[in-house]
């Protein structure tokens, strides 16, 4: 991991602002030459303020301070998407979320220890689904608790959504996810909110929930008349046509929007859509 004062100097030189400007209402030139000079310590406020001046957001500020890798954290929680095919290893996996859990007190990882036993359980064609209650309750009461979602509340409702049902779904959408408007132009943000409204959307379908279904295009329609969300616009576009189509449709009406995602080369984004009705 890299040291704070020599990220922040980077950050002050590559912007070309001077010493003095980055300390104007903030503190002393003095100040801000001893911590990049020595390291001297700073209050989070002094660091966050200098941040918000030089334009920086403090996701990318940890990831800069990180080397540029995903923290040790986030790497264990991507990690469970690689064993979606290996029992032995789902179950290995598992063994080492409850044992980080265990040894840190961190109720992250018992959260994505529940999320991944559900989905593995789901993968797996498990039907013990007495046995994933504790899982259940685990995610449902922190979802439940948390008034202000960040993108790891997003990111887990997301994963586990058949786990709710469909009026839940939507009227969190409408309480909880519309309301983070703080994230709303970030690109991760973008990419979290378009997977989780897929995500919706296919599970809708798939249980012929179509008045939710219709909410959450309209919904939808609202958000991808911004040019920035355009493959979420593709989403709009090809569910309006399965929404009007409702029992009767067949992966040919969506041919022309699954030919211009090619066009464009979203060859896995079009081929996600194609699994998805098949």
């Amino acid at each position: 991991m890299r040291k704070q004062n020599e990220i922040i100097k980077e950050l002050r030189t590559e912007r070309n602002i001077s010493q003095q400007s980055l300390a104007m209402g903030i503190t002393t030139r003095e100040s801000v030459s001893n911590f990049e000079r020595r390291g001297t310590n700073i209050t989070s406020n002094t660091l966050i303020e200098f941040l918000d001046k030089m334009n920086v957001s403090l996701e990318e500020y940890y990831y800069l301070l990180n080397d540029k890798n995903l923290t040790q954290k986030q790497k264990t929680f991507v990690d469970g998407a690689k064993y979606f095919g290996d029992i032995k290893e789902q179950k290995k996996y598992l063994k080492m979320l409850e044992s980080m859990y265990m040894s840190t007190n961190d109720s992250a990882y018992l959260l994505i220890t529940s999320q991944y036993r559900l989905l593995y359980s789901m993968k797996n064609n498990d039907s013990k689904t007495n046995e994933l209650k504790d899982d259940i309750e685990n995610i449902k009461n922190h979802l439940n608790n948390v008034y202000n979602w960040g993108r790891f509340e997003l990111s887990l409702f997301t994963n586990v959504l058949f786990i709710f049902n469909s009026e839940y779904i939507y009227s969190t959408y409408r309480r909880v996810i519309k309301d983070m408007k703080l994230y709303s132009n970030h690109p991760y943000y973008k990419d979290n909110i378009g997977i989780f409204i897929k995500n919706c959307l296919i599970l809708f379908w798939k249980r012929k929930h179509y008045t939710q279904m219709e909410y959450l295009l309209l919904e939808l329609d609202i958000l991808s008349k911004n040019v920035t969300y355009t493959n979420e616009r593709f989403t709009y576009l090809i569910f309006k046509k399965v929404l009007s189509s409702q029992g009767e449709f067949d992966i040919s009406m969506i041919e022309p929007e699954i030919e211009i995602l090619k066009y464009m080369g979203y060859n896995d984004y079009a081929q996600q859509i194609i699994h998805s009705f098949t």
